[in-house]
């Protein structure tokens, strides 16, 4: 017997990993070399590929659930089987809301059969807390499993131990939109007004080009630099040279994906917004800013702390590194994957 014929076989459901299109394709491309190590895996990444799922025997099914086109339309046809599969299905989610779109009531469908599964992992603190209380206030008695959180892997290089606070001018990296919810509108005018050198470096997909530059031009602020398109390795390396890296984000969908564990990873202060993904990391790691009224001052307070190169700023670049080394690198979560689906 092969050392392939002797390990469990698990169906690995999601987009291709080898084109990192979508969160799902990148949690795949990270933990796949992993998991092997203690599965034979079958991937099926196209929607005629799932009949393999009642046509085979495995051991479990693993599937992704995000609100992306190549996800969803898997998770529409796996609804469709879903109950002639023989094997245990673990599942996770990474949107638990969906963007309104032409398919909104199979979306429906998809959270709906989430909440009567009993092996839900969460790639989100914030999803996790919001499905375990939904769960609670369902009458469903049947269900007893309140899910788990499975962070987005990273893969972590050996980095300066020097931190960001060392540098004399403040180069800030940013990867959000330019829709309101990313909050740059907040952010350029701080820059802006802020009286010591500063840098921005932008990471963002090609088509939200114009409309950075757009929003740079109303705000004056010119001491920025784009870069396309949004990645993980991407920003990885916009990390290296920068002294804060900014996850602002204030919206109910989506969430900060790869990007928020690999800053924590580095070696600069980590700034979210205190709601939603942000509100549910330990206050010690990163420096939480109030979206509404006071969202500019906290950002400009928190710029001069940077001036005066404030401990607190230091002391949570420690603890952001020690957080992420311990929950997010690939062999951890890998690990903590492979042990849910045996």
């Amino acid at each position: 017997m092969s050392s392939a014929d002797s390990k469990p076989r698990i169906a690995w459901v999601g987009p291709d990993p080898s084109v990192e299109s979508s969160k799902a394709a990148y949690v795949s491309a990270r933990l796949l070399p992993f998991v092997r190590e203690i599965f034979e895996v079958d991937i099926i990444c196209e929607p005629a590929q799932l009949r393999r799922l009642h046509e085979n025997a495995y051991s479990r099914v693993f599937l992704q659930i995000e609100d992306h086109p190549l996800s969803r339309s898997l998770n529409h046809f796996f609804l469709g089987i879903e109950e002639k599969i023989c094997c245990s299905v673990v599942s996770l989610c990474h949107d638990l809301y969906f963007q309104p779109n032409a398919e909104s009531e199979l979306d429906g469908q998809i959270v709906d059969w989430l909440y009567s599964s009993a092996n839900v992992l969460f790639s989100s603190l914030r999803n996790l807390a919001v499905y375990s209380e939904n769960v609670k206030n369902r009458k469903n008695g049947s269900v007893k499993y309140r899910g788990c959180y499975l962070p987005y892997p990273i893969d972590v290089s050996n980095s300066s131990d020097s931190v960001g606070c060392d540098n004399e001018r403040l180069q800030i990296a940013y990867c959000g939109t330019t829709l309101l919810e990313d909050r740059a509108y907040c952010l350029l005018p701080v820059l802006s007004s802020f009286d010591e050198d500063v840098c921005l470096d932008w990471m963002l997909d090609k088509q939200e080009l114009e409309d950075a530059r757009r929003l740079c031009r109303e705000f004056n602020f010119d001491a920025v630099k784009f870069h396309t398109p949004r990645s993980p390795l991407g920003w990885w390396g916009l990390l290296d040279g920068s002294v804060l890296a900014f996850h602002t984000r204030f919206s109910a969908y989506g969430d900060l994906g790869p990007y928020l564990g690999l800053s924590l990873s580095a070696r600069s202060p980590v700034v979210v917004t205190d709601f939603a993904e942000g509100a549910h990391l330990p206050n010690e790691i990163a420096w939480k800013i109030r979206a509404g009224e006071m969202e500019k001052a906290d950002m400009m307070e928190l710029l001069q702390l940077w001036h005066s190169r404030d401990s607190r700023l230091l002391r949570q670049v420690a603890a952001g590194r020690s957080y992420a080394e311990e929950y997010f690198t690939s062999p951890v979560v890998a690990s903590d994957l492979c042990s849910r689906l045996y």
